[in-house]
């Protein structure tokens, strides 16, 4: 980053993240959550769609149950 103090950038980008989370109704994902983490889930299409099967294709042809010992990541994820 070009940032000159990016230690209190940081702080200050976590902070306005707790204030929106404390602020905002998360329906079980705060805003925080979303943002990092489940808007890249559907822009990488590991939910659903074609990126998620062919990722489900790759375990079972490696021999990983992904149906009762899923890898960390899918385990997190609900299947839609």
């Amino acid at each position: 980053m070009n940032e000159d103090n990016i230690r209190s950038y940081f702080d200050q980008f976590v902070s306005v993240f707790h204030q929106l989370d404390a602020a905002a109704p998360s329906n079980g994902r705060s805003l925080s959550q979303r943002f990092f983490g489940y808007n890249a889930v559907d822009w990488l299409g590991l939910e659903k769609g074609q990126t998620r099967e062919r990722l489900e294709e790759f375990y079972t042809r490696n021999k990983i149950d992904i149906t009762n010992d899923p890898p960390t990541w899918m385990a997190k994820l609900r299947r839609g």
